[in-house]
C-alpha cells in the first residue's frame, strides 16, 4: 500500500498548529512545591481561604503527605471556619508524623485542643496573634521555654496595641 504525501498546504497547517500548540504551552509552567506552598501562605493571609486551600492541595499532590503542607492546610482549614476539615488533617498530620511531637511541648494537650475545638474569634487580631504565634513555636526544635514564652507575650502585646491604633482591619 502506497500513502500518498501531504500537500504542502496541509504540511503548512500541520506546523502552523504545532507552533501554536507549543507556544501555548510554553506560558504554562509547572509550579514547583515551594512556590504553591508560599502562594498558599500569602492567599491565606488575604483571607483567601478557597485559593490557599487550592494551592496546598496542589503541593499536597507533588509532595504526598509532607507534614508542613499537611499542617497548614489543618491551620488554614480553621481559619476558613472548617473545623471538622482542620481536626482530620491535623490528625493525619498527628499520626503519619508522631516522631514530630515528641519535640514539641504540650503536643498531647494540643491534639486533644483540636479533638474539642469550638468556634473561635474570627477577627483580625485573633488572625494576626495566632499566625504570630504558630510562627514562634514552629520548627519545635527551636523552642526555648522561657524566650519564647517571653516572645508570645512581646507578640501578643504588639497585636493589641496595633490593634488599639487601628492598625490592624
Amino acid at each position: 500500500m502506497h500513502l500518498a504525501a501531504p500537500s504542502r498546504g496541509k504540511r503548512m497547517r500541520v506546523t502552523v498548529l504545532i507552533l501554536l500548540a507549543g507556544s501555548l504551552g510554553a506560558g504554562i509552567q509547572a509550579q514547583s512545591y515551594d512556590d504553591l506552598f508560599h502562594e498558599a501562605a500569602e492567599l491565606s493571609a488575604q483571607r483567601n481561604f478557597d485559593g490557599a486551600i487550592e494551592k496546598i492541595r496542589a503541593a499536597l499532590q507533588q509532595r504526598p503527605g509532607a507534614p508542613e503542607a499537611l499542617s497548614n492546610l489543618g491551620v488554614i482549614y480553621h481559619l476558613a471556619g472548617r473545623y471538622r476539615e482542620a481536626v482530620e488533617t491535623m490528625e493525619v498530620v498527628v499520626r503519619s508524623n508522631p516522631k514530630l511531637f515528641p519535640d514539641y511541648p504540650f503536643h498531647a494537650d494540643i491534639l486533644s485542643a483540636l479533638q474539642n475545638a469550638s468556634v473561635r474569634p474570627q477577627t483580625p487580631l485573633y488572625q494576626v496573634v495566632s499566625i504570630d504565634l504558630s510562627h514562634l513555636i514552629s520548627p519545635p526544635s527551636a523552642i526555648n521555654p522561657q524566650a519564647t514564652e517571653q516572645s508570645m507575650v512581646g507578640q501578643i502585646n504588639n497585636a493589641l496595641q496595633s490593634n488599639r491604633r487601628g492598625d490592624i482591619t
